[in-house]
């Protein structure tokens, strides 16, 4: 059994694959039908998490591997609460958004070769990742991240139900459950799209009809036109910022629930559904399920063997060499360090000499091909006999640095950033 978690400021999700082999959300006391276990106004997420993971092992026992869905802006807090909750003997492998998206729909069967970009709406935020998906890779090239004031869809929540609550107050809990029980009740969506429509071509005409009945109270279908032009005028911006023009765009998020709000997050690019039934608001968790199960393959791992630049003594004279930093498929994003190693054993190299000294990474398709320079890093000037076991490292965002970290067990690693790696190489069609 395996499991995959996702942190959000309102609902904190656990997903699993069912005994028919589909991804859906765990069973857990408190949870909201098609959302999650909700985080409490002004609680830490953390704590939401905490008691969810702690209720699932109790329901179900401890994950073999966990699948912890990582936005950019992470607090660390999430993985430890996850650790704490089933172990740290247990695996806990950190998942970009767009990856595990990306994920869901190559489980379904969708081809994505080139480039692809994955709209992510929250509550607070939108962010876009503009990726370049091979059949061996998926790797994050630009990203934006757009944070509107008050919120993007708390913003949008809070203007619906400016005009639904007795004493206009901000939105409690119950307050933003009864607009959800009033968005879930049958035919609401149809309805929501017909009014609105009708709305925006005649607003003298449409804009008192009720689109929604919160706790019995009308939302007037200007209001709700209203709120959804400034949604998707920002969800637009960092559409507009990221560069989506002729891009298969993938919206998610509890936003992207609204259609016109999926045709904002394309831009100038061309909406991609998710498949049949795939609810836009769980697609993150959903696709991380797959990937905990070992039912798709994330291919977040680098596909290319990584070299640097090496000098060795050869026959009494200073040759130039390249050494292997790590092989295909070993560099994770947000994973540990790899280090070069010879026979199974790190290998311990001298460092630049009594000067600095540049030193240029490449990379190269592992069946054989030239290599392909990406950069230079300035080693440091180090002493006599000091030896460094040299490895890389990838950030979950994607960029990646050199570490140098001396043989002997004492000191600070030395780090230097190497940027993004090319995605695909030419002529690598596999």
């Amino acid at each position: 059994m395996t499991l995959a978690v996702d942190v959000g400021t309102r609902f904190v999700r656990l997903a699993h694959v069912r005994p028919d082999g589909l991804p859906a959300l765990a069973e857990l006391p408190g949870a909201v039908a098609g959302e999650g276990v909700p985080v409490p106004s002004g609680q830490d997420p953390a704590r939401t998490l905490a008691a969810a993971c702690t209720a699932f092992r109790e329901r179900c026992g401890k994950p073999s591997q966990v699948v912890l869905v990582a936005p950019e802006a992470m607090p660390p807090v999430y993985r430890d609460r996850v650790a704490e909750a089933f172990g740290r003997a247990t695996p806990v492998v950190e998942l970009r958004p767009a990856t595990a998206v990306l994920a869901l729909l190559r489980h379904n069967g969708e081809a994505l070769d080139g480039t692809w970009a994955v709209c992510a709406l929250g509550t607070t935020t939108v962010e876009v990742s503009v990726c370049v998906a091979a059949r061996r890779s998926v790797g994050v090239r630009r990203f934006v991240r757009h944070t509107p004031e008050g919120g993007l869809g708390a913003a949008f929540d809070a203007a619906l139900l400016g005009g639904a609550l007795a004493d206009g107050g901000p939105a409690d809990d119950a307050a933003l459950a009864a607009l959800r029980g009033a968005r879930d009740a049958p035919g609401s969506a149809a309805r929501w799209e017909r009014v609105i429509a009708r709305a925006e071509r005649h607003p003298a005409r449409y804009d008192d009809m009720a689109v929604l009945w919160v706790d019995g109270r009308e939302v007037p279908a200007g209001t709700a036109r209203h709120a959804l032009a400034v949604l998707r005028e920002q969800v637009g911006h960092a559409a507009a910022e990221a560069g989506l023009e002729g891009l298969p765009v993938v919206a998610v998020g509890g936003p992207a629930r609204l259609a016109a709000v999926r045709r904002a997050a394309a831009g100038a690019g061309r909406p991609v559904g998710l498949p049949a039934a795939a609810d836009p608001g769980l697609a993150a968790v959903l696709g991380a399920a797959l990937v905990a199960a070992g039912l798709v393959d994330p291919a977040d791992r680098y596909p290319y063997e990584v070299l640097i630049g090496a000098r060795h003594v050869h026959h009494g004279r200073l040759a130039e060499t390249e050494l292997t930093l790590c092989g295909p498929g070993r560099l994770v994003p947000g994973g540990a360090t790899v280090f070069a190693e010879r026979a199974g054993r790190r290998v311990a190299v001298g460092g630049a000499g009594e000067r600095p000294r540049e030193a240029e990474v490449r990379v190269r398709d592992g069946a054989g091909g030239p290599a392909v320079r990406v950069g230079a890093v300035t080693l440091p000037a180090s002493r006599e006999g000091q030896r460094f076991h040299i490895g890389i490292a990838m950030a979950a965002a994607g960029p990646t640095r050199l570490v140098l970290r001396p043989a002997g067990g004492s000191g600070e690693p030395h780090e230097y950033p190497l940027g993004e790696l090319p995605g695909v190489l030419e002529g690598d069609h596999r």
